[in-house]
């Protein structure tokens, strides 16, 4: 349209909008030649959309449009001409209020909106968002660690943050920075269970991308992976511990030789849940990774909970100091001022949610005859069977996950006491028609993969699990635990309650409740507690 439009104008309009040297080129012409020269055209090449970044011009072409032009441009904003009283005056002040609108009437929008936009005022400021981004504690924690790295003298360290605080992603970013440096180094992620694994390679993948500088191979080494190992001595290696021990132990001759050389050229040795860390098995595997390195290997260790558990025996005080001492008392942590722990700054700040623990009692009649100790001398197996078919114990858990989904919001996880138990409810609440799924550690893979999708994607209310969602496992969906589960571990207590832990900064909830089936066993409800219990036995970096 603009193009007519500029037909519209008369010789002297469009002469003075040449520039002196076509100008002078125009008045070289004989009378003949300027006769046939189209000087509209001229105009309409040379300068295009740039006619409409002038407000005079804009003003000049409004008052050469013919009426039924005028009419159009007006029907192009959806707007009836013949219902305005001064249709001229109303296009200039069009013009005045929002040129975009002036561009769409003349139906060069489309044609010309990415050059617009390219074209448009810079701005002074602009607010660059990333897409891989840490929070303030994160980045003080992932400098520290990183300092760690480059002195030779540390070789050892924990990076303690609470669950749901983002330990995962803030170990990917100091790999993703190391890698960028050492483009030819190898690190290794060791973990005991797939969703561990799983979530590190999606992780490292997800950031690689934004976070990298050159192609990067990523390789996964557990559950029913193939991949041979044969000439890996760069990138991203996830590793599952039973994996690995399991290719130590084997008698084959080229695969000991392929392991070693990938011990050689471990740069960087990552190990999650590493209160772990020294169960005999997993600690031989450590050690020999950093050992046998060729390139000074570091080892970073990855816990909510910095210890195996909360004790009075002097035994298992030793087994926590000796946790401590593998990571040569090198303990990395949030150093947030003003707050008696971490978790009430988390919590106040949105990045976890604000829990809510809430004890369930029952009425214990089958149990009478054995009280809870007389069943733990019997062994955990079957104390956890007993309460497992307690019908008190179970229509409690019933009565609350029901209570629970009579909020449409809510998104709850179970942790079953067996097996079984986990069948039973899931039975239950599947009869009653409430949309649940139950997993385990025997699930096939694609349907464990579709319950878990299925209670992310809100397509299901309640997801009944048995020894596999306490750790690598997130769905900030979850405002709702039900540790049906005993434990006297802080360390499984807490990784459970933090399921429904995440914060509103972090995808997750302002506010979330953590029931705990009280079955007279020693427990811990209280995560700041958790956090705090094993500092005396670090010094701080």
């Amino acid at each position: 349209m603009l193009r007519e439009i500029l037909r519209n104008f008369s010789t002297s309009d469009c002469f003075e909008l040449l520039s002196e040297k076509q100008q002078r080129f125009y008045n070289e012409l004989s009378l003949e030649q300027r006769e046939s020269f189209d000087l509209s055209n001229v105009v309409y090449e040379n300068l295009g959309i740039m006619l409409l970044s002038d407000k005079k011009i804009c003003t000049k072409i409004v008052g050469r449009l013919r009426p039924e032009q005028l009419k159009q441009a007006f029907a192009n904003l959806s707007i009836d001409a013949d219902e305005l009283t001064k249709p001229y005056q109303t296009m200039e002040e069009i013009i005045d209020n929002d040129p975009s609108d002036f561009i769409k009437a003349l139906n060069v929008f489309d044609d010309y909106a990415s050059v617009l936009v390219s074209t448009s005022p810079m701005k002074s400021t602009t607010q660059v968002e990333p897409e891989y981004p840490l929070y303030p504690y994160q980045i003080d924690c992932s400098q520290r660690i990183r300092s760690l790295i480059k002195d030779n003298t540390a070789n050892r360290a924990m990076l303690h943050l609470p669950t749901g605080a983002g330990k995962t992603r803030t170990a990917i970013n100091i790999i993703c920075d190391f890698l960028r440096v050492n483009p030819e180094a190898l690190v290794i992620w060791l973990a005991d269970t797939r969703e561990l694994c799983d979530q590190a390679l999606a992780e490292f993948r997800k950031a690689w991308k934004v976070l990298g500088n050159q192609s990067m191979p990523s390789y996964a080494y557990y559950g029913d992976s193939e991949l041979s190992i044969s000439g890996i001595s760069r990138g991203f290696f996830v590793a599952g511990l039973q994996k690995l021990n399991a290719m130590n132990n084997n008698d084959k001759v080229i695969l000991q030789i392929l392991y070693q050389q990938l011990k050689k050229h471990t740069s960087l040795v990552v190990f999650d849940e590493a209160h772990k860390a020294i169960a005999p098995t997993y600690k031989n595997t450590v050690e020999s990774f950093i050992q046998q390195s060729l390139n000074n290997a570091f080892l970073l260790g990855l816990s909510a909970t910095p210890g195996r558990v909360m004790t009075d025996d002097i035994k298992l005080q030793d087994e926590n100091k000796r946790l401590s001492a593998f990571f040569n008392n090198n303990k990395v942590a949030m150093r947030i001022k003003g707050y008696n722990s971490p978790i009430e700054y988390l919590v106040e700040k949105k990045y976890l949610a604000k829990a809510n623990f809430i004890r369930l009692d029952y009425d214990d009649i089958e149990l009478s005859a054995f009280t809870i100790s007389e069943r733990r001398s019997e062994g955990n197996a079957e104390l956890l069977k007993a309460l497992s078919i307690n019908s008190n114990r179970n229509s409690k858990i019933i009565d609350t996950i029901q209570l629970e989904l009579a909020n449409e919001n809510a998104q709850i996880i179970v942790f079953a006491c067996t097996v079984d138990h986990a069948d039973e409810l899931s039975m239950i609440l599947a009869g009653s028609g409430i949309a649940c799924r139950k997993i385990d550690g025997n699930t096939p893979s694609i349907l464990r993969a579709a319950a878990v999708s299925d209670y992310r994607r809100r397509k299901i209310r309640v997801l009944i699990n048995y020894g596999v969602l306490t750790a690598g496992f997130d769905a900030p969906c979850t405002d709702v635990a039900i540790i049906a589960r005993p434990t006297a571990s802080l360390v499984q207590y807490s990784q459970m309650a933090g399921r429904a832990m995440r914060g509103q900064r972090s995808g997750g909830n302002l506010s979330c409740r953590v029931y705990t089936v009280n079955d007279n066993i020693p427990e811990f409800r209280s995560v700041c507690h958790a956090f705090a219990h094993w500092d005396s036995m670090w010094s701080e970096e």
